[in-house]
C-alpha cells in the first residue's frame, strides 16, 4: 500500500514489497500493452453520404459485414451533418477491415482511409 505518498520511490517500494503487489503491477502493464497493441492495429474510415436516420449500430453492422470483422471490433460515431448537407461519421476498426473496405466496391457510402494504409 502506497498511502498518500505517490512519489516514484514510494510506488516502486510498494510494488516490490510483496508478490501480490508485483503481480498486480504485471497485470496492469499487460493490460496497457494489450490496449496499445490493439490501437496500433486499428484504423479509421469515414463513411459519408449517410441517411440522417442511420444509427451508429447500423453503420457498425454494415462496416463489419463488408470488412469481415465483428461489430464488437468497431466503434462508430454518431453521424453528423457536413457542409455538403450529407451525413458522415468516422469508424474505428481493425486494419484488415480498413484494407478490405478500401479495395471493395462498397456502394452504400464512400470510405476514406483515415490512416496512410
Amino acid at each position: 500500500m502506497v498511502g498518500r505518498d505517490l512519489s516514484l520511490p514510494s510506488i516502486v517500494k510498494a510494488i516490490l514489497g510483496s508478490e501480490r503487489s508485483w503481480q498486480a503491477m504485471v497485470s496492469i502493464c499487460e493490460d496497457v500493452m494489450s490496449r496499445k497493441e490493439t490501437a496500433e492495429r486499428s484504423g479509421e474510415i469515414k463513411a459519408t453520404g449517410l441517411d440522417e436516420a442511420v444509427t451508429p449500430e447500423q453503420i457498425a453492422a454494415a462496416v463489419a459485414g463488408t470488412g469481415g470483422c465483428t461489430v464488437s471490433d468497431l466503434r462508430a460515431g454518431e453521424p453528423r451533418l457536413s457542409r455538403s448537407d450529407m451525413f458522415s461519421t468516422w469508424v474505428r476498426c481493425p486494419l484488415t477491415a480498413v484494407k478490405r473496405i478500401a479495395v471493395s466496391n462498397w456502394i452504400s457510402a464512400k470510405v476514406e482511409d483515415g490512416n496512410d494504409v
